[in-house]
């Protein structure tokens, strides 16, 4: 029994220790949870998301808990991902989010309207619906979404990955993080599969810039995990880069590359960083 006791506590003051987060069961006298929760795990996945799994799985997903309180006629939906690392939660969420309204009172990166709060803290990806749209039920909202993000704790720190970002001129809420082609596919089409060899293992990072001729460039960065991987990505790239992608030059460490708009890409290995550049108006020198 008393075994049974301290690991309660331990549960009550370290849920992530325990494993998951702890989801209340109702949140107040009128908004009772209906259980049992649904949870997916892995490829389970597909059972709940109709198109758009196959993004959250590249990243690394690990299990989604589904909870629906209701209160009367009224509904709100709690969908509480668990990614493999804070990067990953974080990669999902930029792909979620356009232009972030957040809301105060919760500690954690977050967006809303009426309809929705997505937030990400630590190694969690977090929804939850207003199906009705009712502001009346905002603070609610709010005080859920703080209630989960305040057991994280400090899990919540920005991926280190984001620094390899230069900051001067970079278009405003333009980072898109992915780990493999589904997430690619948003920024730009360099070949069919897998052609940067990311595995669904590394990461790579992306941001718009302004230019002198006021175009928008974009400028991908992919650390590897040494040089031997960066060199094999590198010329894979070239190998089986798309057939509307024309290398016009070429050295040891870059290319540079047209495609069918006549738009420039600019590739360039440094050790085990792949940078590359594309929408370019005109050839890098």
């Amino acid at each position: 029994m008393i075994g049974k006791v301290i690991f309660f506590i331990i549960c009550q003051i370290v849920p992530l220790i325990c494993g998951d987060l702890i989801i209340p069961d109702r949140l107040n006298d009128e908004w009772i949870a209906q259980k049992p929760n649904k949870i997916f795990v892995g490829g389970d996945l597909f059972n709940h998301i109709n198109g758009g799994a196959e993004l959250f799985l590249e990243f690394g997903f690990e299990d989604l808990t589904v909870c629906k309180y209701n209160n009367g006629s009224y509904s709100l939906d709690l969908e509480v991902y668990k990614m493999q690392n804070p990067l990953a939660a974080l990669g999902i969420y930029l792909s979620k989010t356009g232009k972030e309204t957040p809301l105060k009172g919760i500690s954690a990166r977050n967006t809303a309207n009426p309809y929705q709060i997505v937030l990400t803290s630590g190694q969690f990806f977090i929804l939850i619906n207003n199906f009705s749209g009712q502001v009346q039920f905002q603070s609610l909202l709010v005080r859920l979404s703080q209630a989960l993000v305040s057991q994280i704790g400090n899990a919540g720190s920005s991926p280190e990955l984001l620094s390899y970002l230069p900051i001067e001129n970079q278009v405003e809420e333009s980072q898109t993080i992915f780990r493999g082609p589904f997430g690619l596919q948003s920024i730009y089409t360099f070949g069919k599969g897998d052609v940067l060899l990311l595995a669904g293992k590394n990461f790579g990072i992306s941001a718009n810039y302004k230019s002198e001729n006021k175009k928008t460039i974009s400028l991908i960065i992919i650390p590897y995990p040494d040089d031997e991987t960066a060199n094999k990505a590198f010329n894979n790239l070239i190998l089986n880069l798309d057939s509307y992608l024309e290398i016009i030059d070429r050295s040891g460490d870059h290319f540079v590359f047209k495609d069918y708009k006549n738009e420039f890409g600019l590739v360039r290995i440094d050790k085990n960083i792949l940078k590359i550049k594309i929408h370019l108006q005109t050839k890098p020198l």
